[in-house]
This record gives structure tokens, C-alpha cells and sequence, in this order.
């Protein structure tokens, strides 16, 4: 989720409860306490193949941090749901692609998180570099060693049909 003011900002500027959604009400949903969100599975510890769209280009670091293990997919997210420190950063990572295509892609690679297991929130922080802007977002995974396959995704329908989760698609990350 976009913040034109985020100039990189973290704790102190998104409010408790509001992380998913970057402090932006109009993208309140994201920060709903839920159980059946999509699944990425993971392995802690693991090399992971990591992967941005880059529709347009927004050169500048990449903040990843984890939920700390007594979080709960039961309640908002809050700072103190989540570690102090992110386990990645990702400094200028290169551009692959056509930029204003779904090609487009800042890509690297990065070790996650060593001894998690269950379900986690990665909380990720993209600071431009060139602007005030921030982009804040939330991966909800499952550390059960998969390789990120992701579960729980279905196909779209017409708006208002469907549950989050009720689906059994699954989507398997290739070329990792």
C-alpha cells in the first residue's frame, strides 16, 4: 500500500493495528484479523528467490520483517507483534523486465528467517529513493517446508462472492 508521506517510516508513523494497510483507510480491509487469508508455504532458514513488481520504476531498499512467535492471525497486527530489526534488506535490488509490464520485477535472494514455524506475517517496506514515498504490505506465510507454494488462492468471481481461504488453488513459484 502506497504512502506518498512515508519517507521510509515505520513504528510511530503507521498505527498500531493499521501495519497491513500502511495507516491508509482506504485499504482497511488488509488489516482485518483473519485465519483464512492465502498461504504462502515456506521453510525457515531457507535461500528464497525474491520477487517485487516493478509496473513502474521505484528505485530503493527493501525492508523485510517477521512476526515475532507470539502473534496471533486472531488480532491486528501491532508493532509489538513484529521483530525490532528486519531479517533482509535488499539495497537497490536490480531491475528484471519491461518496466510497465508484468514482467517487470526487482529481484534477489535472501535467507529467511532461521527457526519459525507456523503461521507469520512478513511485514515488508519498500523506501523510495527518490521520493517520499513508501510502499508497506503483508505476506501472510506458513513456515511447514514449502518451497513457496501458495495455497488458498481461488479463481475471481463477481464482487461479494466467496471467502477469503475457502478456495484450494494453489500457485507454485517457479524459476526460484
Amino acid at each position: 500500500v502506497l504512502r506518498s508521506d512515508g519517507e521510509g517510516r515505520t513504528r510511530g508513523f503507521v498505527p498500531d493495528g493499521q501495519l497491513c494497510s500502511g495507516g491508509n483507510q482506504t485499504f482497511n480491509g488488509w488489516n482485518l484479523p483473519r485465519n483464512d487469508w492465502p498461504l504462502t508455504h515456506l521453510t525457515s532458514g531457507a535461500d528464497f528467490a525474491w520477487a517485487y513488481n516493478a509496473w513502474a520504476a521505484h528505485p530503493g531498499w527493501f525492508y523485510m520483517y517477521i512476526t515475532k512467535d507470539s502473534w496471533s492471525p486472531t488480532r491486528s497486527l501491532t508493532w509489538n507483534d513484529v521483530e525490532d530489526q528486519p531479517f533482509l534488506s535488499a539495497d537497490h535490488p536490480p531491475l528484471t523486465g519491461q518496466v510497465g509490464s508484468i514482467d517487470a520485477q526487482y529481484n534477489w535472494r535472501g535467507r529467511l528467517p532461521s527457526g519459525k514455524s507456523g503461521k507469520h506475517i512478513i511485514y515488508s517496506v519498500w523506501k523510495r529513493s527518490d521520493s517520499k514515498e513508501t510502499f508497506y504490505g503483508c505476506s501472510d506465510v506458513i513456515f511447514d517446508g514449502g518451497n513457496g507454494e501458495v495455497t488458498g488462492v481461488g479463481q475471481p468471481g463477481p464482487p461479494g462472492s466467496g471467502t477469503p481461504g475457502a478456495c484450494t488453488g494453489t500457485y507454485r513459484v517457479t524459476n526460484a
